[in-house]
């Protein structure tokens, strides 16, 4: 094989690629007014997340809520827009987790030690909820669509531990709430088909979060709260489908 046909062979899959994206350059990318998009999202948002305390303790230390979003794991949410013009995107979205853990009654050894006892592993349950609107000014051409938006996002979480001894009947509940806004900046590309990839982090956020914890049964509650300002923050990918 000499060395024209190597460089043909070369050049020929560049020349397809180049061909294929100006085909692509020709295809009207913009949205139209009434379209709908619907999209996973991931991301490390400011979700309220929390912990009940141990039952019956002699000194109880109630901490500030943290509303940080790099203190947070990836968290997967769903995303639903509405165009209202093609420059103006209306959007609603959230997430929900929910975990239980059965508990396990205790079980006593003999009084010799000879079988050991086994303590209560108490039964737990831990829900988190996030939601937010917004709405996202588009601007660019063609398949990348750069965007700047306003998004109001809270979120609730509930943890609660419940014991089943002889020694500390009852259940530990704890709450937190957050709630906040933000100025975000991002890009979505529109692949052929009507797919979307984009991304997108606050240029500017701002955060409240509030706990309240009850230990214990006839105990009064006690609650904790805290403010958080971002900035070049909570970096999402989107991705998802636009109708």
């Amino acid at each position: 094989m000499n060395i024209k046909k190597l460089l043909l062979l070369a050049v020929m899959p560049m020349i397809g690629l180049t061909v294929n994206a100006q085909q692509e350059s020709k295809i009207d990318f913009t949205p139209k007014k009434g379209d709908v998009t619907l999209a996973f999202t991931l991301g490390y948002n400011s979700y309220a997340s929390i912990e009940a305390a141990p039952l019956l303790q002699n000194y109880y230390f109630t901490a500030s809520p943290s509303t940080n979003w790099s203190d947070k794991k990836l968290m997967v949410g769903f995303e639903g827009g509405y165009y209202i013009s093609p420059a103006i995107r209306a959007l609603l979205g959230g997430g929900y987790s929910r975990t239980d853990n059965p508990g396990k009654a205790e079980y006593n050894g003999t009084s010799d030690g000879v079988v050991p006892s086994y303590g209560v592993s108490p039964s737990q349950s831990s829900t988190n909820i996030t939601a937010f609107v917004g709405a996202d000014y588009i601007f660019g051409s063609n398949s990348v669509k750069p965007y700047v938006g306003i998004r109001g996002r809270g979120s609730y979480g509930y943890n609660e531990i419940k014991y089943d001894s002889s020694e500390s009947m009852g259940k530990s509940v704890a709450e937190a709430w957050t709630y906040g806004g933000a100025i975000v900046f991002g890009a979505d590309y529109i692949f052929s088909g009507g797919l979307i990839l984009g991304c997108q982090f606050d240029l500017f956020s701002y955060t409240y979060g509030a706990v309240q914890y009850k230990p214990q049964p006839g105990l009064a509650s006690n609650s904790n709260s805290c403010h958080n300002f971002g900035a070049i923050a909570a970096p999402t990918i989107r991705i998802g489908f636009n109708f």
